[in-house]
């Protein structure tokens, strides 16, 4: 959180998280795509922390950005395949050049972090290792949503535009209460986020 302040400043709200899992020689990716298209929010001023539990490397299909591209928002398409790992399938709809993705490589306990409208994806895992990775979404309160009110978790300063209902820590490990919480939580932002219409609809 202290880089992230050095980038967001010093109110933060974490929007969201979620697991990127690639088993051994599979043909999982994640279509190139801008993060802010599907988020929903009045700003794309966010970011994502992506943190590696293994190593993550070109073979293993690490993160691949496009230099520059998030200076515009672009129109993006639903491609839904069974390999995409992304539950739209999302997609930005102008070719893209390929040939200027650079890769993110990173060791076990490094992270990187990406501006919401940087154009990225990755590619399969065709190393024998499993790549895990945990990507988190952070915004700075100020930031509001657009369409129905959604929550997000306080996890530094202060909130003083009231745009999300704030999360509650849970108050211990595995507690049921926290858990039920958690899964209407996640059942929302399913919701939010699958009727969503794109930042710049094709």
């Amino acid at each position: 959180l202290d880089a992230v302040e050095d980038i967001l400043g010093g109110n933060i709200l974490l929007y969201h998280a979620q697991w990127f899992i690639k088993e051994p020689q599979t043909p999982d990716f994640v279509s190139l795509h801008q993060d802010s298209a599907y988020w929903s929010l009045t700003s794309s001023e966010g970011l994502s922390a992506w943190v590696a539990f293994d190593l993550s490397d070109h073979e293993s299909g690490c993160m691949q950005v496009i230099p520059d591209s998030h200076r515009e928002a672009l129109a993006h398409v639903d491609r839904k395949a069974p390999d995409n790992m992304l539950w739209r399938g999302q997609t930005v709809a102008a070719k893209i050049d390929k040939s200027k993705a650079v890769d993110i490589p990173l060791r076990p306990g490094e992270m990187s972090f990406h501006h919401a409208r940087i154009i990225h994806g990755s590619g399969p895992n065709t190393s024998n290792r499993r790549r895990i990775g945990y990507s988190i979404r952070y915004i700075p309160t100020w930031v509001g949503r657009q369409g129905p009110r959604d929550s997000a978790m306080l996890v530094r300063g202060v909130d003083n535009y009231g745009h999300f209902d704030l999360e509650p820590a849970p108050k211990a490990d595995y507690e049921p209460a926290g858990i039920q919480l958690h899964a209407e939580i996640n059942r929302r932002f399913m919701e939010h986020y699958t009727s969503a219409k794109p930042e710049h609809a094709a």
